[in-house]
């Protein structure tokens, strides 16, 4: 009901919704347990990501992380009843999909569950805050550089970020008139 008269992305709402049924209670506290929550498992995804990105420099991602979880920011919105905390999430695993889409395409691998995560992911950050799309843009100028001697190899993610934008249109169909307004 909140998101009718809301110019905010629909999905961190509904799944405040569907926790607020599952433990039963809108209590502020249960509204703060679920972005502790999403807090732990932004951590989580954070560490998945420089496992993924350094994994011949095992020094750096304990210490990486260590500064994720001490965060003043990211403490705060571990316990604040908004979408920041799934923002992260989501920002992260997007980047974590799109790094095994990018490594799997340069290898010569097809990657379509990679291309999939992808979509989905990106799909879901556009859903949560409409600044993630800054991280799409990003996602896409570093792939931009780094395929620029082979501009074919761009293509999955072309075609991911396609598939996301068409997940995301009815949201911006609905959206974009009350945004103008």
């Amino acid at each position: 009901a909140l998101t009718a008269n809301d110019i905010h992305p629909p999905l961190y709402y509904a799944l405040l919704h569907g926790w607020t049924q599952w433990v039963q209670s809108v209590h502020p506290a249960a509204l703060r347990i679920f972005s502790a929550l999403v807090g732990v498992g932004g951590v989580a995804l954070f560490l998945r990501l420089a496992q993924t990105l350094y994994a011949r420099r095992p020094l750096v991602i304990w210490p990486a992380t260590l500064l994720l979880v001490v965060n003043p920011m990211h403490l705060y919105y571990s316990h604040e009843a908004r979408m920041y905390g799934v923002a992260l999430a989501l920002g992260l695993l997007s980047t974590v999909a799109l790094w095994r889409l990018t490594t799997a395409r340069a290898t010569g691998k097809p990657n379509v569950r990679g291309a999939i995560l992808y979509s989905v992911s990106a799909a879901l950050c556009l859903y949560t805050l409409y600044y993630l799309a800054l991280l799409l843009l990003a996602h896409l100028v570093w792939a931009v550089w780094r395929f620029r001697r082979n501009p074919h190899q761009l293509r999955p993610l072309a075609l991911a970020l396609g598939l996301a934008f068409l997940l995301y249109l009815p949201w911006l169909l609905y959206a974009l008139p009350k945004l103008a307004a």
